[in-house]
Order: C-alpha cells, then structure tokens, then sequence
C-alpha cells in the first residue's frame, strides 16, 4: 500500500482513494520520503532531518475545542508558512475557503476544500516541518475545521488522519505504534477526521484486569459510517504490565485479551479479531523482569516494519513478542486490552469437576462434602459460596450466580438435595453464596448424595458476543461443583428415661427414641418402625413386645409396668434406612417403685375360731399385707385397726381405731383382746368404711351360761322403734351379764354396700322398791361397735351377733314383788344413723313361743309404758349370766 502524498493543486478524487499506510507522524513521512518526493514534483527532503520524540505515552497535546477567530487562523497560516514560496497559495486557499462560506454560504463545498488545505498542511509538514509550534499546528487545525462545522477536536498533530468518500482499505497507526484503526473500503459517507490519543486506563470503568495502553480513537463528523460498518481498532498490551504474569500463563493471557471499550452505553468488551493485514503494532517483547521497550526500539521496530518484508520484521519481533489486540467497532471512544476471563473460586467443601468414590468408604460419607440431615435445610451457614475475581484478584459484582443440583456421575446413592434459596448476584467482595440448602427428602439411605453446581450469567455490557453468539468474557472454571451427602436415620438414641428415675407401677413410664443421622441430627422424615423391649418382666398384660412408627424422627410408645424392680432398661431395635443389619439402642437404668397402696389382703388366718374362757387375746396376732393394684406390696402404708363386734374388744390396747404401718413385704400385724362373744376385727386402707377392707373374726365365752336365746328369724324391727323386757334370770337370784342381739342394717337407695363400723350403746334398767321402801330405778349401761353391712334390698341385708357386756349385774335388794324384769333399749347417738339399724325379731310369733327357759322376751313400741300388750313375744337373743 503506499502512503497519501498531497501536494497543493494536486490533490485528485482519485488521490484521495489511495490508502493510507500506517502513519506514525512525520516519522512515517521520513521513512517515505523518497516516494513523498516523486509525488509531489518538489524537492527531496532533507535527509538529516530528526523527527521529534512525540507526546509521551498516556499525555497528549490538549484539544482545543470550539473556533476561532478567522483572522487568527489566518495569523496561524502566516506563522506556518512564512517565507515560504507556498504562503500566498495557502492564504489564497484559505481566503477562497472564507468567501466561499461568507458570501455564497456553501459550506459543503468550503469543508471539502478545508479537507484539501489540512491535507496539503499536513503533507508539507511530513516533507519539511513547518516554522509553528506544534501546539498552534493543533490549534490552526482545529480552528479550519470548526470554522466548517466540524469538532476535530485534534490533540497531537501527529495523531490524526482524514478518511475521504470512496478510500480503499484504510489503515492508520499511532506514532508510537502502540495503536491503530482500519477502516474498510468505503467506510464512510463523508470526509471524516479520525483522532487518536492516548488515554489513562482510568478512561476504562471497568473491574477487568487492564493492560494498558489505552487510546481515545474518535470521528468527526462522528456519525460518518454506514448502518453496519465497522472499523477495527488494534491496541497493544502494555509489556511492563506483562511483566509480572508467570511464564506459564502467558500465553494463555495473551491469547484471551480483548479490547474493552468505553462505549455511550457504559463499558463493553469487543469480540476479539485478528490485527488486520498493514495494521503493524510495536507491542515489545516480555522477558522474565520485562519492562516497556524504549522509544528508541519502537521507532527502529516501526522503520523495520515500514520498509522490511514482513517476513523480518516477524524474524526481528521474536518468538515471545506481544501481538496486539483488535476489535471491530462503529462506536468510538477509549480503548484498551483487557483480561477477557474471570477466575471462579469456590467456598464450603471445595470443589473439583466430579466426585469419586472408593469402594471401601461405602459406610463412610466422602470427605470435602457438605453434610447435612435428610429433612433438614441450612441458611446463610457454612454454605457453598462462588468468589468471582479477575485474574489479578479485583473482585467482580453484579454476576448472576445460579446454584442448581443433580445427580452426581459416580457417586451413588443420589439424593434429592436442592437450593431453597433464590439466584445470588456477587456483592462487593465479588462474592455469592447459596442462602438456603435443602438436605432433600431421601430417607432410605444412610448417606445419599447430590451434585451441586454454580453456573454464571455475566450482564450483558460485561459480557458481550463474538460473531457466533458466545460471550467473550467468561469465567473460569465455567462451573463449580459440590458434592452434598445427606444422612438418613443412622443410629437409634434413647432419651427418655433419664438415668435412675423411678415410677409407680402402671403410670406411663416415659421413653423417647431418636432416629438420628450420623451427624447426631434428628431425621425429622424418618417413620422407621422400632421396636421396644424389656431386659427383664413384661409390660402391663404379659406384653413383651410393644412397637412404633417413628414421627418426625421420634419413636415412643405407651409402655406401662407392672411389676416393681430395680434395673429396668427398655431396648429398642430398628433396621434403618439401607443398613444391612438392624441398630439397637438401651435405655438407661430406671426403676418401677410400687404404687399407691390399693388392695390389702389377710395374711394367715382371718377366722380364729372360738377361745377358751380366760384366754381372750388372739395369737397369732392378725397380719395383713397391702399391695398396689398390680400385688406390688407396698412398704409406708397405713393400716387401720379397728375392733367391733362385743364390748371389751381392743386391737393394739384401744377399744377405737388405731393404726400401723406397713413393712418390708407390705406386711402389718396388731394384737386383739376379744370381747365376750363374736368378734370382729376391720383392718382397712381407709378410715372411712368401704374401700379396701378385711376382717378378722373371733368368739370368746366366759364362764357364764346362756340363761335366755331365741333363735333369730325373718323379720327386722328398727332399734328406734321397740324396747325388750326380758325377765330376771332366774327370778329369786341370778347374774345378768351381757346381752347379745342379731342386728342388721337396711341403706337406702343408692347407697354404697359397705360394712359399717356403728358405735352401739345398749340400756339395760329395772325399777324396784328396795328394802328401805323406796322405788328405785336403776340404769346400766354397755357399749359395742357393729359391722353391719346392707344396702337397698333384703338380698345384701347380713345379720350379725353384737354383744354388749354389762359386767355382772346382781340380784336387785327389792323389799316385796320379787326380782323386777330387765328393761333393754337402743340409745341413739345425736343425727342417728346414715341407715336404718334393725335388731331380729325372733322364728315366732305373739303367743306362739314355748315358755322359758329357752325363749322368754317380749317386745314392744316406744316409749316404754306406752303399751301394755307386746309387740311380738320373741326377739333374736342371747342372755348371758347364771
């Protein structure tokens, strides 16, 4: 390609379609100058002639933007080309360009020439440089161009280059050789300034890894290309910032570098392309300690390449040289190389691209995995975390990181483990974790395992597209894997009941049974059956076996025991989740005391017979045992003792209740002292009649004779309602000493059938006139407690003998009428009874008993002397005496 050679008056349509080599200022125009010289028909250049060193990299002249005046830009020219012989050919230019503009106000036609006048500057410049300061050169371009409504906005006069209507394949370079455009064959509408300059990396707002050097490449007018043309832009990397890349990522690097571009619509990176043909950059070499080449190798690399054979300057670039980097583009702005790929680490367990599994850690959870319990989930702890960083470590935010689970390829069992949290976004830190991890529901194995995967979505101004659609920035790696191992039911745990606890015979004893993980977690979803055991008796029933279906995790049953001992232990057994051999669990030690005393039950003897005269106090004394309802003999309960039946009766020296307490064995015992005939002996749990009761039974017969009896029959007469006469035994002399009658109690409707302990007071009086001749009235009384038992009918109505003791009652010392009757009646007690008390009204009737001595009593109704004629002629009796 040869370069653009403009001579004044000599510029053509057809000279303007000539490309454009790679211009590095009035250095290429030394290179060239043998060719600039045939060209133009003027004189050769000076050969001697040294280029200036140019701006520095990063800096820049500074653009002047706006116009000026016209007579400065005239001042400008005169200072540019003063005592030239083209002096009056530029000023009558530029007066034609002004008239042109002023009068006719043809602007179209004044911007073309103003093209052909800057072109003709420049080239006159490249041959010989001009008598201005490179800053008003700046200045005078800029000021021709405003002045036909074009913002050049030049900044270094070696920087910029004109692109016309109808040019080939257009190509420029930097004079540093750090940068260059090409734009292809008719790229552009109209004539178009092309700038560029170099920028701080700063120009590029982005958190990619940057290589500067970064050049500002801008058109104006700047909406000049075509809809769907583009220019491809070529910058080099910087080889200092090379430098510290370690020599086994370098070329990787190199070969990822893209260019990132500060476009209208915020930062974006460019599909990377190759450097266009004639597009030659002097990017330097990157050895260990690399450093940015100097000026001076970047001007000898730029001639070699200029005027060399490709082939050379590929030999004098060497093997390690840094390519520089293009992209196409129709937005112009900052641009420079960047790191195209992120680097993706990850937290919580590691990560690797798959999972193994050696067979002999099949009862072993694999190591560096999440572990969790089936039916658990874990949030914002210890969770699988995605750090996404460039490849200097600057951290990226804003990328979508979505976690998703699967099967795992090689391991197995597979779980059903899940993300139960949304898609995370880097934060700050460039990081993103899973927020929720849910262990899944898969209860049938000890440990079952899931994939989890992190992918990554990059927005869309970070990520950009190469022509076949693919991002062309990208993490690395492009997924990150974890294994989640989530146990099942693993091992069975008792924790109920606690350690040397103790409870009644029959309650509920408490026992709790948790199906745990081999992490020590309930598993909430396990419902395994579990079994439970006894290490010694059975349950309540002769049960032996009791089982369970575990809820949420937990397996209980209602286990109640009735038998009281020490060193229980429930055993529970349960085959769980895959295991190949049933788990079992024992409970701690605890003990079944007895319960509350409920049942009491004659221990020996309950009926001792009849003693012999004088030998009244029972041997061996009466034992009782009291148990609980389940014949656990209780030790500490109360017994009470209380005799009835015959006046003199005592149980442990009281005629009234008393009471012990019960020893090992639930074993009681309390003396009895009978009194003269039948006895009773209640021994009860309660004081209150009914309830648990037994009673002793005993007959004792003192020397004394039964002098009057009639035998008891069907008919009961109530002891409030009638008295007895009985005649004096033996009518001139005698002993009266007790008097026994067959009583009974009749309850009411609805009343407990329960034998009732009733205080008995019996009145024996006779009335007399004695030896003195007074009438006396004599009153013995005699007490005794009966145990009657009767309800509602005559079916539960019991007769019993109650004898009361008067002692030995004489003869009465009477003056005439002999020996009086005795007169017998009941005392009431105030409120009397809570039944009817009846006393046996005898086997015959009025008149027709025999005559004594075998039965002689006569009843009659209350109140004594009220009647003269008996009630009945016999009552159920026995008279004691001689």
């Amino acid at each position: 390609m040869s370069p653009r050679v403009s001579c004044i008056g000599a510029l053509s349509q057809s000279g303007r379609s000539v490309s454009v080599f790679a211009s590095w200022g009035m250095r290429v125009w030394i290179a060239l100058s043998a060719v600039a010289v045939v060209a133009c028909g003027g004189s050769p250049l000076p050969t001697d002639a040294t280029p200036g060193d140019g701006p520095p990299v990063g800096g820049g002249f500074a653009a002047l933007n706006g116009c000026i005046a016209e007579s400065e830009i005239t001042a400008l020219l005169e200072e540019a080309f003063q005592g030239s012989p083209d002096e009056n050919a530029v000023l009558g230019k530029w007066d034609n360009i002004q008239k042109q503009v002023r009068d006719q106000g043809d602007t179209v036609t004044a911007r073309g020439k103003v093209f052909t006048l800057v072109d003709f500057i420049r080239t006159k410049h490249a041959q010989t440089p001009l008598t201005i300061s490179a800053e008003n050169l700046v200045k005078l371009y800029n000021g021709l161009f405003c002045f036909v409504g074009i913002d050049a906005n030049i900044g270094d006069p070696a920087n910029f280059w004109i692109v016309y209507v109808g040019d080939s394949v257009t190509t420029f370079v930097t004079d540093d050789s750090l940068s260059g455009i090409q734009f292809p064959a008719n790229a552009v509408l109209e004539n178009t300034v092309v700038t560029a300059r170099p920028a701080d990396s700063t120009a590029l707002v982005t958190l990619l890894d940057k290589y500067p050097f970064v050049y500002d490449w801008n058109l104006s007018p700047s909406q000049t290309l075509p809809l769907g043309v583009e220019a491809t832009v070529g910058v080099c990397p910087s080889a200092a910032s090379l430098a510290g890349v370690p020599e086994e990522d370098l070329a990787a690097l190199l070969e990822r570098l893209v260019l990132g571009h500060q476009s209208g619509g915020g930062f974006e990176v460019l599909e990377r392309v190759p450097l266009p043909d004639g597009m030659v950059l002097q990017c330097g070499e990157v050895d260990a300690g690399a450093a940015q080449l100097s000026l001076g190798q970047r001007i000898m690399g730029f001639l070699a390449d200029a005027l060399l054979p490709v082939p050379a300057h590929a030999a004098a670039v060497g093997a390690r040289a840094v390519g520089g980097v293009a992209g196409s583009t129709s937005e112009f702005s900052p641009f420079g190389p960047v790191d195209s790929e992120l680097r993706s680490t990850g937290g919580v367990g590691g990560s690797t691209s798959e999972f193994l599994r050696a067979p002999a850690l099949l009862e072993s959870p694999v190591d560096g995995a999440i572990r969790g319990t089936v039916g658990t989930n874990r949030q914002n702890d210890s969770l699988p975390a995605v750090t996404i960083t460039t490849y200097k470590g600057t951290p990226i935010s804003g990328i979508t990181v979505a976690f998703t689970t699967g099967a795992p390829a090689t391991t197995t069992p597979v779980g059903d483990a899940s993300v139960c949290g949304a898609d995370a976004l880097t934060d700050n830190s460039g990081t993103a974790a899973v927020t929720c991890l849910d262990f899944g529901t898969t209860v049938q194995y000890r440990t079952a395992y899931t994939k989890l995967s992190a992918a990554y979505t990059l927005p869309e101004a970070l990520a950009g597209q190469d022509a076949s659609g693919n991002p062309v920035v990208t993490v690395a790696p492009a997924t990150l894997n974890w294994l989640v191992a989530a146990s099942g039911p693993s091992t069975l745990v008792f924790t109920a009941p606690d350690s040397g606890s103790s409870f009644p015979a029959g309650t509920l004893v408490p026992n709790r049974v948790e199906l745990r993980s081999d992490l020590g977690d309930i598993v909430p979803l396990a419902m395994d059956t579990v079994t439970f055991t006894l290490n010694q008796h059975a349950f309540l029933g002769e049960v032996t076996t009791l089982r369970a279906a575990a809820n949420s995790g937990i397996a209980m049953v209602e286990a109640r025991l009735p038998v009281a001992d020490t060193g229980y232990r429930f055993i529970a057994t349960a085959r769980l989740a895959d295991a190949a051999q049933p788990d079992t669990a024992v409970s701690a030690p605890f003990t079944i005391v007895p319960a509350a005393p409920a049942l009491i039950s004659v221990v020996g003897t309950a009926d001792y017979g009849t003693l012999p005269p004088g030998a009244n106090l029972v041997t061996p004394d009466p034992t009782v045992m009291v148990t609980d309802s389940f014949a656990n003999p209780t030790v500490g309960a109360t017994v009470h003792w209380t005799p009835g039946g015959a006046t003199g009766a005592l149980a442990n020296g009281s005629a009234n209740e008393t009471t012990t307490t019960t020893l090992v064995g639930g074993l009681s015992s309390a003396s009895w002292l009978l009194g003269e005939g039948d006895n009773l002996l209640r021994a009860s749990l309660a004081s209150a009649p009914g309830g648990a009761e037994v009673f002793f039974s005993a007959r004792y017969s003192s020397s004394y004779s039964t002098v009057n009896a009639c035998a008891p029959g069907g008919a009961k007469d109530a002891i409030t309602d009638y008295y007895l006469v009985v005649p004096w035994p033996a009518r001139n002399g005698g002993i009266f000493h007790s008097a026994g009658l067959y009583l009974s109690a009749t309850g009411a409707v609805g009343q407990i059938d329960a034998t009732v302990g009733y205080p008995m007071t019996l009145e024996a009086s006779r009335t007399y006139v004695n030896e003195a001749g007074e009438q006396v009235t004599e009153v013995h009384t005699a007490e005794a407690r009966a145990f009657l038992r009767g309800d509602n009918g005559a079916s539960s109505v019991e007769d019993r003998l109650v004898t009361f003791v008067f002692g030995a009652i004489g003869p009465a010392p009477v003056l005439r009428g002999g020996q009086p009757d005795l007169t017998l009646r009941f005392v009431i007690p105030d409120g009397g009874y809570d039944r009817r008390i009846n006393f046996n009204a005898g086997t015959c009737g009025p008149g027709r008993c025999r005559p004594p001595p075998e039965c002689d009593v006569e009843e009659y109704q209350l109140p004594i002397g009220s009647s003269t004629k008996p009630y009945r002629l016999s009552t159920g009796l026995i008279i004691q005496g001689q």
